[in-house]
């Protein structure tokens, strides 16, 4: 029965699975004064706001100077910081708003006839117009831009995800091939052509053997044997009546000396059959070719 395994990757990327994603994090704190004139985000009360930060205000103006709540004996207007910080934070039309509340409060709080501040209110609306313009042109600018960042955002997760899948699925593709290199069907197969062609190398004069060789297809062998049983070093020696040769037809892997001497080669030619660890005739133990 064929089983799955699980890698630790996987399981970490099915547990991070309902998490948040790491490109979709929130923005870091900017700072109280930052938050103060540019809000991260708009909220949907800003009118509301617009009115009680300009309001406030100009009610502890009217309880310290009842006389003058707009403070226009003062040298400087110190109370339109109020509509430009407005018009900073929510643009051309809460600002201008907020200078419509300070209209109303010079008609309110001053007595009629009193001649109207031009210059007052003229310079503090041309301020917040300005303010208000550049706060508008910005935010668009920053939404255009928080916009190609949530698409790059987006992309690169995709991406991301995808080279994940695409490693976890190569690195299960190297673990099946190393694991399952071959069948038994596919090495028959194998095997059958390999016959087959040494059989034709055979009958027209060309064979792939070394000169000298008497065992023609040798060299194939050896590479099919080395291939299908995963051994890295190997190779083919020739025995002549009962005696082992020195010389080898084939090798795979690194060439190496055989020792004639060997328990396993020994018991090998000593039987005429195949040696291993746990052969009939008794175990061998002390060999050098066992790892």
């Amino acid at each position: 029965m064929d089983t799955q395994t699980v890698s630790p990757g996987e399981k970490t990327a099915r547990k991070a699975a309902g998490r948040r994603h790491l490109y979709e994090r929130s923005h870091g704190n900017p700072g109280r004064l930052r938050s103060l004139l540019a809000p991260v985000a708009r909220r949907r009360f800003a009118w509301v706001e617009a009115a009680v930060v300009t309001i406030v205000p100009l009610a502890l103006s009217w309880l310290v100077n009842r006389a003058d709540p707009l403070l226009l004996g003062r040298g400087f207007p110190w109370l339109w910081l109020v509509p430009t910080l407005v018009a900073l934070r929510y643009g051309v039309a809460p600002g201008f708003t907020s200078a419509l509340l300070f209209a109303l409060t010079w008609v309110v709080s001053y007595p009629a006839g009193t001649p109207w501040p031009t210059p007052f209110f003229v310079g503090g609306g041309v301020l917040v117009i300005l303010t208000g313009h550049f706060a508008d042109t910005w935010n668009v600018r920053a939404d255009r831009a928080n916009a190609v960042n949530d698409y790059l955002n987006e992309r690169l997760t995709a991406l991301t995800d995808n080279h994940y899948l695409l490693r976890l699925s190569h690195e299960r593709l190297e673990r099946d091939l190393l694991t399952r290199p071959t069948t038994l069907r596919d090495s028959i197969h194998e095997l059958r052509q390999l016959a087959a062609g040494n059989a034709a190398d055979a009958a027209t004069g060309e064979s792939a053997a070394p000169a000298g060789a008497s065992l023609p297809g040798t060299a194939r062998l050896v590479e099919f044997i080395a291939r299908s049983c995963q051994i890295e070093v190997a190779a083919l020696y020739p025995v002549y009546n009962g005696k082992l040769g020195l010389t080898p037809l084939a090798t795979a892997g690194e060439p190496f000396d055989l020792d004639a001497a060997d328990p396993l080669p020994a018991l090998a030619l000593s039987t005429g059959q195949l040696a291993h660890l746990k052969s009939a005739d008794g175990p061998v133990r002390d060999s050098r070719y066992i790892a």
